[in-house]
């Protein structure tokens, strides 16, 4: 319809160029207005459209207009609009909600927003902030990183995985780096400290607990051994166990052991500790051994009858063949005594 207007409006000032300078003037106006007319009406409107119970989803940690409603008009308008400034988003995996009242109030102190804007909004609308969560195999394969860092080529088993802080992060490119700590000893309970980055910025710090079996080889017992057994190669050998929650003298050596005398019963196919390992006597009792007695320069030498087994160093009785007494003295060999005044 305003096409044919303008159409009819041209041809008027053709006639009127045949006509008086007047008209001419006259029908020029006439263009002037009904072609402004033609370009408000066809000027694109501004609309600012927020659909009802629309699920909304942001990623960052601050709620745009883009974000939420659907914008249409100008471009650059538009753009500028969009960029306007909601608040805070919630925390990754949580959900807010903002009242239309509030935003209607944002848009309204910004006074570059032309007053004919069409804009929809509803009562109150939810946020949800999207997140992400971090995997057992990423969390597996930082654990195994520091284990092998820290305990080299030795066995080991990871039992169970658990964490301890928040478990949704914001979304983005993830790194976990562990932090340093004094305690490297790994023994059935690990309590290791993640650093989360996300897109390169610090996001938070998380506990990783997880129970470690390490496994080594251990000397353990063939038979039962009778206390005061002397050990051969016949009595034990070295398994692979789990020594997380072993004592920390356990035996993990044969050469440690063979030879030495066990000081209490073992059973069989128990591991060894070594506080029930000792030296062999060197001095059995009942054995003939001499007795050396000194005194400034003056040394007795005589012979006695040890009462007790005896292993060197250790003080034990003898009896003294000479004079029947019994007198306390030190081993200093298989065959030597100190008599002790």
């Amino acid at each position: 319809m305003l096409v044919e207007i303008i159409k009819t409006a041209y041809t008027e000032i053709i006639i009127a160029l045949s006509k008086s300078r007047l008209v001419f003037n006259f029908c020029i106006l006439i263009l002037i207005f009904v072609s402004s007319f033609v370009y408000a009406e066809e000027q694109i409107s501004t609309k600012i459209i927020i659909k009802p119970d629309f699920k909304i989803n942001v990623d960052g940690d601050r709620i745009y207009l883009r974000d939420i409603a659907y914008i249409s008009g100008d471009k650059k308008i538009t753009e500028e609009i969009g960029d306007i400034c909601l608040g805070y988003a919630p925390k990754p995996g949580y959900t807010k909600r903002i009242s239309g009242r509030r935003i209607n109030y944002i848009l309204k102190t910004k006074d570059w927003i032309a007053n004919d804007t069409i804009i929809e909004i509803p009562d109150s609308i939810t946020i949800e902030r999207s997140f992400q969560t971090i995997s057992d195999d990423a969390l597996k394969e930082i654990l195994v990183k520091y284990i092998e860092e820290t305990l080299g080529s030795r066995d080991y088993k990871v039992y169970s995985l658990k964490t301890r802080g928040i478990s949704k992060f914001p979304t983005g490119k993830m790194e976990l780096i562990y932090l340093p700590s004094n305690d490297i000893d790994i023994k059935n309970q690990l309590n290791l400290r993640i650093l989360v980055n996300v897109d390169g910025k610090e996001c938070t710090k998380i506990t990783l607990s997880a129970k470690v079996g390490i496994y080594k080889d251990v000397a353990c017992a063939l038979r039962s051994i009778s206390r005061d057994t002397i050990l051969t190669e016949d009595d034990v050998c070295l398994e692979k166990k789990d020594i997380s929650r072993m004592p920390d003298n356990v035996v993990t050596s044969l050469s440690d052991i063979i030879g030495k005398q066990v000081n209490q019963n073992v059973s069989s196919k128990s591991y060894l500790r070594s506080n029930m390992i000792e030296e062999p006597p060197i001095v059995l009792k009942g054995s003939k051994v001499s007795l050396v007695a000194k005194k400034g320069l003056v040394k007795v030498v005589t012979y006695g009858v040890a009462a007790s087994d005896g292993r060197l160093g250790e003080e034990i009785e003898i009896e003294n063949l000479s004079s029947k007494k019994v007198v306390i003295g030190r081993v200093k060999d298989k065959s030597t005594i100190e008599v002790i005044f």
